[in-house]
């Protein structure tokens, strides 16, 4: 059985039984009964492949637990002790993703081969599970949601559509719906529906356009026209749009059939007119963490630094600051902060262009223009063509990216 195939039968198994576990009457059997599911999910279906390394979920829900007791400990105490729980999975998240020499030990007892030595690749969903996590503390801090027991938390963290790659999801949605499920939130016949035309973009869609992407069309190492560099950046964007959005739309389905509400993480990205809105409409639950986390803090506190007139340039230095660390927290990699100053660069501009717009045109001119056809037009082709431009740093290597510009010379 291909893992495509394995996927969707265990994603059907473990929907029949998790409809199962929440049948259960409300209380901690109920809990732990949907958190054991969903750790079984994801033993099966993300570590299956990974026997030699299957130990580490051990290890990834030992970490977790010890956020559970973190977050109980310290979310309510004064000052700035709930920070110590809101950092501690930011810090497993950068210890395992960007401190590689802290992991050599472990992959030489192991007589781990080069290409394995990545120990984001066995942290399944680290990113994604750090940020939920995080979130998590400041909704009990603030008294949004009350402290969640050890069961509530478990399912909640490993909870199996959101885990590999999101939506971030925020614990008041997760716990809302597992205590008081509206089936007018999600209509069972509208999930399987999302989750069929997620499938098709993942498997189908995603597929099809790989063939034509850097690796797909231009893999071969031999010379290509310039044309083929063009074809393969867009089939790339198309590839990844295909994948992450079809998983997204299987994620948000899936657990709508287990009557759990997630959040939307796309919002029709093809029609952004300025990289701003391409982050309004792509990755949403990524962009609101880090509006909250980091850009509304740092930006007052910019302001306050600079004072009340250099407001704009204080904002300015927050947006640059924040896409950049966007672009580090896909991966490391020097490609990765390359694409992060890439976005920085496009969003830091269109906050002036936007104070330099409102300054020239007045009120009227400028809701002329920002109504204007052939405006939008001209302003969604080509925030598109910077976003592959950006994609197409993304996706190289090394001097993967000046390798393949050579050959195509």
């Amino acid at each position: 059985m291909s893992e495509d195939a394995r996927f969707v039968v265990g994603l059907v198994v473990y929907l029949l039984v998790g409809r199962g576990a929440l049948a259960l009457p409300r209380g901690a059997a109920r809990d732990w009964a949907f958190a054991a599911v969903n750790v079984a999910a994801v033993a099966a279906l993300c570590y299956g492949s990974l026997p030699a390394h299957s130990w580490f979920l051990g290890v990834y829900m030992a970490l977790v637990i010890v956020q559970w007791a973190l977050t109980r400990a310290l979310a309510h105490r004064e000052g700035a002790v709930p920070w110590v729980a809101f950092g501690f999975p930011i810090v497993v998240l950068a210890a395992v993703k960007y401190v590689a020499f802290l992991w050599e030990p472990v992959w030489s007892a192991l007589g781990t081969p080069a290409a394995g030595r990545n120990p984001a690749l066995y942290f399944v969903g680290l990113s994604y599970m750090a940020f939920r996590l995080s979130y998590l503390v400041l909704e009990v801090r603030n008294g949004v949601v009350p402290a969640p027991s050890l069961g509530k938390y478990l399912g909640f963290a490993f909870f199996f559509p959101t885990m590999q790659v999101g939506p971030i999801n925020r614990y008041e949605h997760h716990e809302r719906s597992m205590d008081r499920a509206d089936a007018s939130v999600t209509p069972a016949w509208r999930c399987l529906l999302r989750v069929l035309v997620g499938l098709t973009k993942y498997l189908f869609f995603g597929d099809l356009a790989n063939q034509l992407t850097y690796t797909g069309l231009l893999g071969d190492v031999r010379p290509h026209p310039r044309v083929d560099y063009v074809v393969a950046a867009v089939a790339y964007y198309a590839y990844v749009y295909f994948n992450f959005s079809g998983f997204c739309d299987v994620a948000v389905g899936a657990a709508g059939l287990l009557g759990i509400h997630v959040e939307e993480n796309f919002d029709s990205p093809l029609q952004a007119r300025n990289i701003r809105d391409y982050w309004s409409r792509w990755h949403i639950t990524l962009t609101n963490y880090i509006r909250d986390m980091l850009f509304t803090p740092l930006s007052k506190w910019l302001v306050a630094s600079l004072g009340p007139k250099r407001r704009d340039h204080a904002i300015g230095i927050a947006i640059f600051i924040v896409f950049v660390i966007v672009g580090v927290w896909h991966g490391a990699g020097i490609n990765f902060v390359v694409f992060g100053c890439i976005h920085a660069a496009a969003v830091t501009a269109h906050h002036y262009y936007g104070i330099w717009l409102r300054k020239r045109l007045g009120k009227d001119r400028l809701r002329a223009y920002n109504e204007s056809r052939a405006v939008r037009a001209i302003a969604i082709a080509a925030t598109q063509a910077y976003v592959i431009l950006g994609l197409g740093v993304f996706a190289m290597r090394g001097d993967g990216l000046l390798r393949l510009l050579h050959l195509s010379r």
